[in-house]
């Protein structure tokens, strides 16, 4: 009985912990982008590839948005990545990190243009 309790709650524990989506600006989106070796090259793509209970780790860098939506503006769109419930979106990375708390988090995110 306890060698079942113990094998539920090992199994239940990688359950909850999803997998982490890696974005390069030099990466490739044909990979999976499980890793810094096999990043994605778009954000999007890593969101899309991404369940509830997934993480998307961004390199720094830039990265265009591909989904335009209508808005109250001068041109009466804008551009914007598509989140999903669920999925945690993190950047700051240099591409090498294993934690969230390796990130450079000390210096301001550079102006959008």
């Amino acid at each position: 009985m306890a060698a079942a309790i113990g094998m539920m709650v090992f199994l239940l524990s990688g359950w909850c912990h999803g997998a982490r989506r890696h974005v390069r600006v030099d990466g490739d989106d044909s990979g999976d982008g499980l890793s810094w070796a096999t990043a994605l090259g778009s954000v999007q793509r890593a969101i899309d590839l991404s369940a509830p209970g997934d993480e998307v780790w961004v390199a720094a860098g830039r990265y265009e948005a591909a989904a335009r939506r209508e808005v109250e503006s001068e041109s009466g769109w804008a551009m914007s990545f598509l989140l999903r419930d669920g999925v945690s979106l993190f950047g700051g990375f240099r591409g090498q990190e294993q934690a969230t708390s390796e990130r450079q988090t000390a210096s301001p995110a550079p102006e959008p243009s």
